[in-house]
């Protein structure tokens, strides 16, 4: 997990949801990365913003906040 603060500033990064990590999602969000990921059930957010989806498929395109 270490090597992920190698990429390149801005980079997207995709997690399994069956990867759980608050702490290093928030780091790695302070030093300019973005995540993407599907969220557990039981997960506690708040939505900040709700984007249109640009395809069928996808469900839902989000900006959120971890409560």
């Amino acid at each position: 997990m270490k090597r992920l603060f190698d990429l390149p500033y801005g980079s997207f990064i995709t997690f399994d949801m069956g990867y759980t990590d608050y702490q290093l999602w928030k780091r790695l969000d302070e030093a300019g990365y973005k995540c993407v990921c599907r969220l557990k059930d039981n997960a506690k957010f708040k939505i900040i913003e709700q984007r249109k989806c640009p395809e069928k498929d996808i469900i839902a395109d989000q900006i959120i906040e971890f409560t």
